[in-house]
């Protein structure tokens, strides 16, 4: 892999605007499932099931995000405030929105929320996570330059530890987690949290993330810069979207 070309441009009036700090999404931008027979979200439902003697169709359960969350769905984004007072009342979110996707399948009742605790215990696990090669050579190249990175994710309660046992801890000032925080991107309050974490003005902030709704739209409604990771080159192209291919590629200025 080459080296990061990250140079901040010094900032003049009228030119650049210099980044100095980057949110970074965790999931499918950081880092990913290890490679195996369920190496997706889609997969551990069906692992999950299978220990409960039942087999899906992984297809089957597939639901866009809103609808997946439609029971804490408000017109800024999904919103659990009161579940993300513990882990226990998260633990309820997350089997309500388990049971949207077990339930396409066929799966309900007591059975629906016994499999969705035992997706909950395997998203859980650290070790069922792998990071992108990138990561480490780019979050190096910005912490030499003084840029203060934060993980702001939807994700599970655990994220904290996920993210210190994947060896990140000491690369970002924090993780702003909607497990945590009661508000899942792009709902605006989870990147205020954000932003009340490092002190930096939106306007010198960016996120990165695999999402052009959460990650770059929801950024972009806080007046953050929001930059489209598509590692594939799939995405489709949209116009006035800075899109990178590597983490190596996060810019240091804009525009």
């Amino acid at each position: 892999m080459a080296t990061p070309q990250m140079t901040p441009a010094p900032q003049a009036e009228g030119g650049p605007t210099r980044i100095r700090a980057v949110f970074f999404d965790f999931q499918d931008t950081l880092a990913r499932f290890r490679d195996g027979a369920w190496n997706s979200a889609y997969g551990l439902y069906v692992e999950a099931a299978r220990e409960h003697g039942v087999d899906i169709d992984p297809e089957a359960i597939v639901l866009p995000t809103e609808e997946a969350w439609a029971d804490f769905q408000t017109p800024d984004g999904p919103a659990h405030p009161e579940g993300s007072r513990s882990a226990e009342a998260f633990q309820q979110v997350r089997i309500a929105v388990h049971r949207r996707r077990l339930a396409r399948a066929g799966v309900t009742g007591d059975l629906a929320d016994s499999i969705g605790r035992r997706i909950d215990e395997f998203e859980a696990r650290s070790e069922r996570y792998e990071l992108f090669p990138d990561v480490l050579p780019a979050l190096n190249a910005l912490g030499r330059l003084g840029v203060q990175c934060v993980v702001v994710s939807n994700h599970i309660w655990r994220l904290h530890e996920i993210v210190r046992d994947l060896g990140l801890g000491a690369k970002f000032e924090g993780v702003v987690n909607s497990a945590h925080v009661g508000y899942r991107k792009p709902h605006p309050k989870i990147y205020s949290a954000a932003l009340r974490l490092t002190g930096i003005p939106p306007e010198d902030t960016m996120m990165v993330g695999d999402s052009y709704s959460h990650d770059v739209q929801g950024a972009e409604r806080l007046g953050i810069h929001g930059v489209l990771l598509d590692r594939d080159g799939a995405s489709p192209p949209r116009e006035s979207v800075r899109v990178i291919r590597t983490l190596t590629e996060v810019p240091l200025q804009w525009p």
